[in-house]
């Protein structure tokens, strides 16, 4: 459901000393080539999905491989179609020799990957352009990626609501957004559990304000992100998914066991598409921040 968030071991002492002798060896007598000389340069393209509702975004991966000196790469052509955010960039350089059989190989990787989450600005079936990067003097060229955007569909099983405590602040004055997230209760005999607690994943939330590096200028935080979200963390994978976290790193946002986070609930009763009362569990999300600057401040849409 969708709305619109090693094992240790030890290697017996001749094997140790075997490649201990080894590798002395290399290092005195041999200077073998990189293995990597021999690849040719590539861009690889990759998103985490290609079927989202409007309003959900997608993570995307551009991997530089084989490359020494590489450019970030150009995603200009990308901005008609969709919002562009960084989420960061790591190197992928390593060094590592082997000695097998009493022959040693050195292998050498280079490259660059780059993270981005891409939001789609409309509904309908959508190409992400072929991003282009430079390295090492060369022109590199990804893929075109093709993207299907659902329109949200009418329904009461789930109604969201954002509020602030305040409608205007003075500069360093606080105060509090809530996101409402209703529910619809289980039917009977189970309509006393938690209906987050019965799903196979958690459903996913894009909530722009959940993370600190998409704020807009001037506003800040008084509870920094992962502290804000950690404290709502649910190790049994019941609750929501927020913007695609991920569990092995805070920072892990393609292909990891998505994290999920169980705030606060209460039972309500709010009209369903029928106009009649219907029992829902309503979860609220609350966080507050202070305004340095003066200006309007606009929180949403949540997805």
């Amino acid at each position: 459901m969708i709305f619109g968030c090693p094992s240790k071991f030890r290697l017996p002492p001749r094997v140790l000393m075997g490649g201990m002798v080894a590798m002395a060896a290399f290092v005195a007598l041999s200077q073998p080539a990189p293995a990597w000389a021999a690849d040719e340069p590539e861009m690889i393209v990759e998103v985490d999905r290609t079927r989202l509702y409007e309003g959900e975004s997608v993570v995307y991966r551009v991997t530089l491989n084989h490359v020494e000196n590489p450019r970030e790469p150009d995603l200009t052509a990308l901005q008609a179609d969709f919002e562009v955010a960084s989420l960061g960039q790591r190197s992928l350089d390593s060094r590592s020799v082997m000695s097998i059989n009493g022959r040693v190989s050195e292998v050498v990787r280079r490259g660059r990957q780059y993270n981005y989450r891409l939001t789609p600005r409309r509904a309908g079936t959508l190409t992400i352009p072929a991003p282009t990067a430079e390295a090492d003097g060369q022109q590199l060229r990804g893929r075109e990626v093709t993207l299907t955007v659902l329109a949200p569909e009418e329904q009461d099983i789930v109604r969201m609501e954002i509020r602030t405590d305040r409608e205007s602040v003075y500069p360093m004055q606080p105060f509090t957004v809530t996101l409402s997230v209703a529910v619809k209760a289980l039917p009977e005999p189970f309509s006393d559990e938690n209906p987050m607690g019965v799903q196979t994943t958690p459903p996913a939330l894009n909530i722009p304000w959940a993370v600190d590096e998409q704020l807009p200028s001037g506003l800040k935080p008084k509870v920094e992100w992962r502290r804000w979200l950690g404290a709502m963390e649910n190790n049994r994978g019941a609750g929501f998914n927020v913007n695609n976290l991920s569990r092995d790193s805070v920072f892990s946002l393609f292909n990891e066991r998505r994290m999920a986070f169980l705030p606060p609930s209460r039972r309500v009763r709010l009209p369903d598409n029928d106009g009649e009362e219907t029992g829902y569990w309503q979860f609220e999300f609350r966080r507050a921040f202070v305004a340095k600057r003066i200006g309007r401040y606009t929180f949403g849409p949540v997805a």
